[in-house]
């Protein structure tokens, strides 16, 4: 069975008031909802402080969710939204959004592996939005191709072919970084 045929499952129990379907629906979604946000804030800590605001929304809204199918696009919507929000009140907070930087990646071991993760995110910030997203959900969420194809509405050859295009692309923008490393 398919992850959306689960969500809509899911959901349909959700609104028939089952708790533990809720709590399940939020674990099979939390990956994806973790990547996306981590794709936009960065920081953990904050990411944190958003997924719970994210899974609020989602219990509020559901009733309003009117094809159950659509749930993915829908719960990607939320976190677009949450985000944006975020980004609205850490400008007024700081005066002006020129004047904020977004936050830096955890702390690594040690300095070559430091110089890894800078070429990997700045090769990364450069990519088109779709070739970032399809990354970040295969690498930071761990998604399969499966669930990758049902989040996103593709079929699973497309998800294949666009991350081979993302690592290509990814591998240009890395190498000249590092000359060193291969990333093959």
């Amino acid at each position: 069975m398919t992850a959306q045929r689960v969500d809509e499952q899911l959901l349909l129990r959700v609104e028939a008031g089952d708790q533990g379907a809720f709590r399940l629906l939020v674990k099979n979604c939390d990956r994806l909802v973790t990547a996306l946000l981590v794709d936009r804030i960065g920081d953990r800590e904050e990411v944190s402080d958003l997924r719970q605001e994210v899974f609020f929304r989602v219990y509020k809204g559901l009733e309003r969710l009117r094809d159950k199918r659509k749930f993915s696009s829908w719960l990607r919507g939320i976190c677009r939204n949450v985000v944006r929000e975020f980004w609205a009140a850490r400008a007024r907070a700081h005066g002006a959004l020129d004047e904020m930087s977004e936050p830096v990646a955890a702390e690594t071991v040690n300095e070559e592996q430091q110089s890894i993760e800078f070429a990997v995110q700045k090769g990364l910030d450069t990519l088109p939005a779709r070739y970032r997203e399809i990354l970040r959900l295969r690498y930071f969420a761990k998604m399969n191709y499966e669930d990758i194809a049902s989040t996103l509405g593709l079929s699973f050859m497309a998800v294949d072919a666009l991350i081979r295009r993302a690592k290509g692309r990814l591998r240009e923008q890395v190498a000249p970084i590092l000359e060193r490393e291969d990333l093959k």
